[in-house]
């Protein structure tokens, strides 16, 4: 799955902080979908990927917002999901997909099959999968 390396973490009455690797040249998901229409099909199943490998590994995000998802166009399209903070070890993943149809209403069906087979190629993936 791919996230930015966590570098500190901090927690104290006040919350918790988290420091992570920045992640150059990166876009959110909206961005990455304007500026490359051509690669629309690509980007949206790469999303659904790394969304699949999560929830098969039994955890929830619980904020799959387009700001939270992370392109990257120099990396063949690569996604990162960040702001996992309210991500859970869950088997709950409908509510994820809900979330993330709901965030991202402007999605057409055909972004939402390309999304949706990706997620499932995600979802059997194996661990050692990139």
């Amino acid at each position: 799955m791919h996230v930015p390396l966590v570098l500190d973490y901090r927690q104290s009455e006040e919350g918790a902080e988290l420091t992570t690797t920045y992640v150059p040249d990166a876009l959110n998901l909206n961005v990455a979908l304007d500026r490359y229409a051509d690669q629309r099909a690509r980007i949206l199943a790469n999303t659904g990927f790394e969304i699949g490998k999560l929830h098969r590994a039994r955890w929830t995000h619980g904020a799959l917002h387009r700001e939270h998802i992370l392109v990257c166009p120099d990396r063949n399209f690569c996604v990162y999901l960040i702001d996992l903070e309210k991500g859970r070890r869950s088997m709950r993943t409908a509510r994820d997909l809900a979330r993330f149809e709901r965030h991202n209403s402007y999605l057409t069906e055909a972004d939402l099959g390309d999304f949706r087979r990706g997620y499932e190629i995600g979802l059997q993936a194996s661990a050692s999968a990139p």
